[in-house]
């Protein structure tokens, strides 16, 4: 079958309600009953509501089609969808309490590599984690040092912890390999913090963008780079602001250094002082790994 031009996601939105899931993927050409792409059949998978954008043309190619690109609203009965997408190594694009970010199964290889690919990011820039629960992050990065209910006071919240990551880290090595530390958030967001518990796992976690360019606090101001996604869940323009959450290196026992103020610089630095951390001096700082977060939430 020759190339055909299809539809794909794009800037002009249009929202609608119907029992119907339409799919815009790359190398899908649209007819009223299923979407064709050379020999390919996919049929309408039936859901609620969504919410749908189009106006780029792509082109068939290879008689091959990216399933993908599922435009759905960030509802509790719509996680077993993005579960769906993270077991099978995919990347969805998720709203988070601060900024939209790409997730992905942080011990996943291939997964990683998407996000990276995705961003246009270089290798060299590392991804910090979303957890759902504070019990969750012992897992993944050392926190013995830390005192006792500083965790609990700091999070779910807009901050990323940096965290020795510890000989016994559940983490692929491949995710921020020769690192030895990792940025942990747990954002004051059921719906990613309920994703990430019935997925059983930690999702290596960035900002929904392209590197170097700003921030995204709605689903319209990364439109071009949703069909690479499996799936993109809307919960409406994000009312934190692009400032990011608050990036703390928490490496050192009884030391904090404030990496990135963020949305919630003198909240964090209150707690902190309440649990005897006190700041660390640049001096100090001198020989430690560099900020292992950039642009995170």
């Amino acid at each position: 079958m020759a190339s055909s031009f299809v539809v794909t996601v794009g800037q002009c939105i249009s929202s609608f309600t119907s029992h119907v899931r339409t799919r815009y993927t790359t190398g899908v050409k649209w007819s009223a009953r299923v979407h064709t792409c050379g020999a390919r059949d996919f049929p309408p998978r039936k859901v609620q509501g969504i919410r749908m954008a189009v106006n780029d043309l792509g082109i068939c190619r290879n008689g091959e089609a990216k399933e993908g690109g599922f435009l759905l609203p960030a509802e509790e009965k719509f996680i077993l969808e993005a579960v769906e997408g993270l077991k099978d190594a995919e990347v969805i694009a998720v709203p988070t309490d601060t900024l939209y970010g790409f997730a992905c199964d942080a011990c996943s290889e291939r997964a990683v590599k998407r996000v990276y690919d995705i961003k246009g990011r270089s290798a060299t820039r590392p991804l910090a984690i979303c957890v759902a629960d504070v019990e969750d992050i012992g897992n993944y990065g050392s926190v013995e040092h830390l005192p006792d209910g500083l965790l609990g006071a700091l999070f779910p919240g807009p901050v990323t912890l940096i965290l020795p990551r510890g000989e016994d880290s559940k983490l692929h090595p491949s995710l921020n390999p020769g690192l030895p530390s990792i940025g942990v958030r747990i954002p004051d967001s059921s719906f990613i913090r309920s994703l990430c518990r019935q997925f059983g796992g930690a999702l290596a976690l960035t900002s929904a963008n392209s590197s170097s360019e700003q921030s995204t606090v709605a689903v319209a101001e990364f439109s071009h780079l949703w069909s690479h996604c499996f799936a993109v869940f809307d919960a409406g323009t994000l009312p934190a602001g692009r400032a990011g959450s608050t990036i703390v290196d928490l490496t050192s026992p009884g030391e904090f250094k404030v990496l990135r103020p963020g949305s919630a610089l003198s909240e964090t630095v209150e707690i902190l002082s309440r649990y005897n951390l006190t700041e660390r001096s640049q001096q100090n700082l001198k020989g430690l790994t560099t900020n292992p977060v950039e642009r995170s939430h």
